[in-house]
């Protein structure tokens, strides 16, 4: 498994036999991915998660507009497998544009507490509480801090969708799409690195560390020395067309894809935030001693993917509080034709449903 870089003024690892980094100031610059993607990855406040919903620190008075422009990835597929019911409570860790809370409040009279990091969902979900009073609680946190937020709460299920929203590839001053010239940034959250730090601080040998393990780029050398060679690198554009410039296009999809997806992926620690998401989902229910919950999961790409598996794996027998993971559907499932033709960010989702048993109470 990946080993974790907080991003704290310290030392870190980048990925198991790299060589261990000074992180540096980040100038507060910005930058991107497009297609491939993956969820919430930090918080706003430096420890405790921020209720923003429930008027106890809503430092925000605008009038909160409904969220417009996201499409959910599989929604349907998750609405199947989740099954809300009336009076049951669901966990949306990864709220984005709201498309899959809206459309579970919409299900049933259920209720949801959502989280997200990035700090402009916030705005979505105040616009959600709007129609749906008192249904929704929303915390302004990486999602890997579940275990604190739901903490002696009861809950019934929780989805995940590591994807970015359609808000977020959008918007260029995020420097999340390589499609628009911003700055360089791509963080979910406040956090001090950006991707800017990377490409312009780092050295060559990491930044072809970063793009082969967390992108899985076969041009990862060509990439790096490029980019190394073509500092300053004060945008997005720019970024793209040094990857552009070594990286021949032999598919439909742009070789700025895998560089994108590594440098967001390592920039949030957004690995290390699922693993640790998922290990809280089984320790809550063993703790909060819930019968079941059912948990979905969407990932976009095979990093995610793989930790997901291993997770059901490594819990498939019951645990030292007789905690277990039941497949609740045997085979992933993806995007139909049509509806990657009506969204083609659809493309490289993969859902996965299983049950989380607490066989002590069984």
């Amino acid at each position: 498994m990946v080993e974790s870089r907080r991003c704290s003024v310290t030392e870190y690892s980048i990925v198991p036999g790299m060589s261990t980094l000074s992180e540096r100031e980040s100038r507060g610059d910005q930058a991107e991915l497009e297609a491939t993607s993956t969820g919430s990855g930090t918080k706003h406040s430096e420890f405790a998660p921020t209720n923003v919903v429930n008027g106890r620190d809503c430092a925000d008075n605008a009038e909160p507009t409904a969220p417009t422009g996201h499409t959910p990835v599989l929604l349907q597929e998750m609405l199947h497998n989740l099954t809300p019911q009336p009076g049951s409570v669901y966990v949306d860790a990864t709220f984005g544009g709201g498309g899959y809370t809206e459309a579970i409040l919409e299900a049933a009279d259920t209720r949801v507490i959502a989280i997200d990091c990035d700090w402009e969902a916030q705005t979505r979900a105040k616009a959600l509480a709007k129609r749906y009073p008192s249904r929704i609680e929303f915390f302004l946190s990486k999602f890997s801090e579940i275990g604190t937020i739901m903490r002696g709460r009861r809950f019934d299920g929780i989805v995940f969708d590591f994807g970015l929203s359609s808000f977020q590839l959008d918007s260029a001053e995020r420097g999340f799409s390589f499609r628009y010239d911003g700055p360089l940034d791509m963080r979910m959250g406040k956090t001090p690195l950006t991707a800017s730090s990377v490409v312009n601080t780092y050295k060559e040998n990491d930044i072809y560390q970063i793009l082969k393990y967390y992108g899985e780029e076969r041009f990862a050398k060509k990439i790096s020395r490029a980019i190394v060679q073509g500092r300053p690198i004060d945008s997005t554009l720019k970024l793209a067309d040094i990857i552009r410039s070594v990286v021949p296009r032999t598919t439909a999809i742009d070789p700025c894809t895998k560089t994108f997806q590594a440098l967001r992926i390592f920039v949030n620690d957004e690995l290390k935030e699922i693993e640790v998401a998922l290990n809280k989902v089984v320790d809550l229910t063993g703790e909060s001693k819930i019968k079941q919950v059912c948990v979905v999961t969407v990932a976009f790409h095979s990093l995610e993917d793989r930790i997901i598996k291993n997770w059901v794996q490594r819990n498939s027998t019951p645990g030292p509080r007789g905690v277990f993971i039941e497949e609740k559907i045997r085979k992933v499932v993806r995007p139909s034709k049509s509806e990657i033709e009506r969204n083609p960010r659809s493309r490289s989702a993969r859902l996965r449903a299983v049950l989380v048993k607490n066989g002590g109470l069984e």
